[in-house]
């Protein structure tokens, strides 16, 4: 009965994390580097950065961000050693708004001096119960951060990802470049095909 139950369950499971349709996922080169705070040096480090896009037909494209952060969490074992958050398309102006918050509060903090840890915004990650908190993190008067957060189900997750002024600016470029169409113009095929 148990044997059942459980091949009931392996079938529903699979049925639910299989697409509807087929999806491209094309790596890309990220001109920008999420940072992660480096309790030796005592200062958040620039760690290797990439992006995944996720194409489908029937879906709205999705970004994923992934960095190998050295301080590895239960997530990032699951994902192949990458921390990571994933976007949609459909989001994209409440990502880029976020990120404007961020770059308006970053010259305000600067100027006075101030030193703060706010959310700036939740918005919708690559599902409904997904989220992507945004916030404002200042290491000291003159760091400020903006940081990416994955949350489900009102629990936002370890860990966060950094990203220094320059840095913010080139992911909200990347962001608004996806929402144009322009980031993808290789297709894996393209790749596929030079390397027979």
């Amino acid at each position: 009965m148990l044997k059942y139950f459980l091949s009931i369950f392996a079938i529903i499971t699979l049925a639910i994390s299989t697409p509807a349709s087929a999806k491209e996922k094309i790596r890309l080169d990220a001109s920008f580097k999420a940072m992660e705070f480096n309790s030796a040096a005592s200062q958040y480090m620039k760690r290797p950065t990439f992006l995944e896009l996720i194409v489908s037909k029937k879906r709205t494209s999705q970004l994923w961000i992934y960095s190998d952060f050295i301080k590895k969490s239960d997530t990032a074992r699951a994902m192949k050693g990458y921390e990571f958050v994933s976007q949609s398309v459909t989001s994209a102006d409440d990502y880029i708004a976020a990120i404007d918050k961020y770059v308006s509060w970053h010259g305000i903090a600067s100027a006075d001096g101030d030193i703060i840890d706010k959310e700036i915004s939740k918005v919708m990650g690559r599902k409904k119960s997904l989220k992507v908190k945004f916030g404002f993190y200042s290491a000291n008067a003159q760091s400020h951060y903006l940081t990416l957060q994955h949350c489900a189900v009102g629990t936002c997750m370890e860990p966060v990802m950094a990203f220094d002024i320059e840095n913010a600016k080139l992911l909200k470029e990347t962001i608004v470049t996806w929402k144009a169409g322009q980031l993808q113009t290789i297709t894996k095929e393209d790749v596929d095909d030079k390397y027979k």
